[in-house]
């Protein structure tokens, strides 16, 4: 018997603010990769838990994830990037709660987002263009590595998640306005377009239910 069931949990907005806050520090201080990837995590998580909740702080969270992922690759400039992360924080405003998935792959799966990178960096791609579309909850933070590591190669990448919904074995993936002007703008540009996940799961619903969305876009 499979159960499928929602891994939600209710946090106090403050409190996630805080340990993100906390992790930055640590990076600064402690200057180990492990102290780099658990901030990227927790940003991730972060980002993942204001985009559903449709925080207008949403966009200003993903770009310190952008950080933390292009700090962890070692990208040119990504240093004094990193130094300047902990003031973009500081002007979002907490919400009272925050609903948070879990990150399974991160949890329990042994996923680590370095191997994301080593996945990107295998692509071929025919020209300098990516549109990496990222599914919540994890793919909020693989979607940053496998777009850095794609700028790493000197390939131009934007990035934007999307929350599919419904059935287990029948997922539904809609864009917003905003993300169909950004899909339609990319396709102009003949950019390769490229889905992140930790992986297709039982049904692998997901996974093609953004592709469909891709498609009819």
């Amino acid at each position: 018997m499979w159960v499928f069931r929602e891994g939600r949990i209710t946090v106090s907005g403050q409190a996630a603010f805080d340990a993100l806050a906390s992790a930055l520090r640590n990076v600064s201080s402690a200057d180990s990769r492990d102290a780099l990837v658990d901030a990227l995590l927790r940003a991730g998580e972060l980002e993942c838990s204001l985009t559903d909740a449709g925080s207008h702080d949403a966009l200003r969270s993903a770009e310190i994830t952008d950080i933390l992922a292009a700090a962890l690759l070692g990208l040119p400039g990504s240093e004094l990037a990193l130094e300047n992360a902990p003031a973009l924080l500081h002007p979002l405003s907490p919400p009272h709660s925050l609903s948070i998935s879990t990150a399974e792959g991160f949890a329990y799966y042994a996923v680590h987002p370095l191997d994301f990178a080593l996945l990107a960096d295998q692509l071929w791609l025919h020209d300098h263009r990516a549109a990496v579309v990222g599914i919540r909850s994890i793919g909020t933070t693989l979607s940053a590595v496998v777009a850095a590591s794609l700028k790493r190669r000197r390939v131009r990448s934007e990035r934007i998640t999307v929350r599919p919904a419904g059935h287990p074995y029948d997922r539904r993936t809609s864009f917003s306005a905003e993300q169909l002007r950004w899909i339609a703008r990319h396709r102009a540009a003949s950019a390769h377009f490229l889905v992140v996940d930790e992986g297709p799961g039982l049904s692998g619903s997901s996974f093609l239910s953004v592709g469909d969305a891709l498609l009819e876009a």
